[in-house]
C-alpha cells in the first residue's frame, strides 16, 4: 500500500503539473501524451477534467496520500477496523470506474469533425476553464501536431 499510494501521489502530482502548464500554455504536450490513443492532455483539456469544479488531479492527491497514510499505519503494526476497510475497497472502485468514465466520456469528444467532411479538424479542442487560449487549428490528420500522427 505504501509504494502504491506514493506511485499514485507522484503520478496524481505529475498531472497537476502539467494541468498548470497547459493552463499557461495551450501548445504544451504532457508527458502522458503517448499516442493518439493512449494520452492524458484531451482529458485534462475536456468539461470532464474538472467535473466538480477543481481539477481531478487534486482527488488523486488526496486519495493516494490517504492509501500511503494506512499502508504506514499497517507497517506499524496497526490493526485497521474493517469498516475502514470496506471504505478503502469502496473508495479503490469508485476510482477504476472514475477513470474509466473519464477516458470514455473524454475520447468522445476528442477528435472534432468537419462539417464538410469526415477528415478530423484536430486532437485537443479548447476546454472551457482554458478561457483566452486560441482554438486548435484544422489540419490533415497526417500533419497535426496534437495527434502525433
Amino acid at each position: 500500500m505504501v509504494l502504491t499510494g506514493t506511485v499514485g501521489w507522484l503520478a496524481s502530482f505529475q498531472l497537476t503539473v502539467d494541468d498548470w502548464r497547459l493552463l499557461r500554455d495551450p501548445t504544451y504536450q504532457p508527458l502522458c501524451n503517448i499516442s493518439p490513443v493512449v494520452s492524458c492532455g484531451s482529458v485534462m483539456s475536456s468539461p470532464q477534467g474538472s467535473l466538480l469544479g477543481f481539477p481531478n488531479m487534486l482527488l488523486g492527491l488526496g486519495a493516494f496520500a490517504a492509501v500511503t497514510a494506512l499502508g504506514v499505519a499497517v507497517l506499524s503494526g496497526a490493526r485497521l477496523h474493517r469498516r475502514l476497510w470496506i471504505a478503502l475497497d469502496t473508495g479503490a472502485l469508485v476510482g477504476v470506474v472514475f477513470a474509466h468514465w473519464l477516458s470514455a466520456s473524454s475520447s468522445s469528444s476528442t477528435v472534432q469533425y468537419s462539417t464538410s467532411s469526415s477528415i478530423p479538424t484536430g486532437c485537443r479542442p479548447v476546454p472551457a476553464h482554458h478561457a483566452g487560449a486560441p482554438r486548435a487549428k484544422t489540419a490533415k490528420p497526417s500533419k497535426s501536431p496534437d495527434c502525433g500522427w
